[in-house]
């Protein structure tokens, strides 16, 4: 069977359609190994397995290392559902010996969580992603297996870990997570307890939706990575969830954060602290806090709005609309600082870069 989205741009190369391998696309009957012998099928450079529309019983793909890279697209993302098979998972993962997967696309599906799975339980995991680096994750859905509060529901839906194989820049862009049950990490960058030098640093999720999802740890859980950016996404209706947790050098801009339990925070500990980030063009609407604790260098709060911006902690440098402003700024805490200005001065007449340069002066 040949590909019929001529048009779609993600496919080129050497081409697998999971039908012409066995699939079910009822999802009555288990089609993990259609899938793996549509994967294990590409040349040794590799190529895209192309998923139709349809429902898929899937247990553990192993996605192959360099030089062999694979991309697996689906035809929607609504169109495509990968049925966990097994409680734990993960449903993706890369084959499990040394090496790493480089430029690979992951693209146009949706993931539902087994019946049995756990998300008390930050083993059970949809997509364990260690081993990728400069790749592309597009148009990804969650759901779990129901929208009740039982069990049905992955502890973490993608981990990039550095543990056990190198994962660097990494981009995630139009994920979807709509449901009123789990996960308890959304996207995890955490190693859970190692080193700050095995985190799997420079990483980007834009575009992105994360809607009702009760009980949540940290919807992008950033603690341990150095270098996240975190850009035009909406965090919306989350109660009891942080929308991102912090790490170093961490850059939250132009998002929504509504009636979440907490906006943006960070541990206290000197290598979550926050230290280098920015927290620029959002707006907060109701409930949650934004917390921020650092130990050296002070993040910076620019150009926030909205009401939902209670910013504790210390150390922050705010570059913002005066307190008492329509709607005032955040309230910042005692030693937070303050930034007053000084003069400006432009070339006149104006040179190429047109240029003004500003003399503020910080008080800390």
């Amino acid at each position: 069977m040949s590909l019929t989205k001529a048009s779609y741009s993600m496919i080129t190369g050497a081409q697998a359609n999971v039908l012409d391998f066995g699939a079910d696309k009822t999802g009555a009957a288990d089609s993990t190994t259609a899938f793996q012998a549509a994967i294990d099928s590409l040349p040794t450079n590799g190529g895209t397995v192309y998923i139709p529309s349809g429902s898929y019983l899937i247990g553990t793909l192993d996605i192959p290392n360099d030089p062999k890279t694979v991309n697996l697209i689906g035809e929607a993302m609504l169109g495509v559902e990968l049925k966990m098979a097994t409680a734990a998972g993960p449903l993706i993962r890369k084959v499990q010996t040394a090496g790493r997967i480089t430029g690979a696309t992951m693209a146009n599906f949706t993931i539902r969580a087994n019946t049995a799975s756990d998300k008390t339980n930050l083993n059970h995991i949809a997509m364990f992603l260690s081993g990728w680096n400069n790749s592309f994750f597009r148009n990804i859905a969650y759901r779990s297996y129901t929208n009740t509060t039982g069990a049905g529901s992955v502890g973490i839906f993608m981990k990039f870990s550095a543990k056990p194989y190198l994962t660097y820049q990494n981009v995630c862009e139009g994920i979807n997570v709509q449901t009123s049950y789990g996960p308890s990490r959304c996207v995890s960058l955490d190693n859970n307890g190692g080193t700050v030098y095995e985190n799997p640093n420079i990483f980007e999720i834009r575009d992105s939706w994360f809607y009702a999802i009760s009980g949540c740890d940290a919807i992008i859980h950033a603690y341990d990575n150095t270098c996240t950016t975190v850009r035009d996404c909406e965090f919306e209706d989350c109660p009891g969830a942080l929308a991102v947790g912090m790490g170093q050098n961490t850059m939250v801009e132009n998002c929504w954060f509504e009636l979440m339990g907490g906006n943006v925070g960070t541990l206290t500990t000197a290598s979550t602290d926050g230290s280098g980030s920015v927290v620029l063009n959002n707006y907060f609407s109701g409930a949650g806090t934004s917390f921020i604790d650092t130990i050296n260098v002070r993040p910076l709060w620019i150009g926030n709005n909205g009401g939902g911006q209670t910013v504790t902690g210390q150390g922050v440098l705010k570059l913002n609309s005066a307190n008492g402003g329509n709607p005032a700024g955040p309230t910042l805490s005692a030693n937070s600082g303050s930034v007053g200005f000084v003069s400006n001065n432009a070339t006149v007449p104006m040179d190429a870069t047109a240029q003004i340069t500003y003399k503020l002066v910080y008080t800390y």
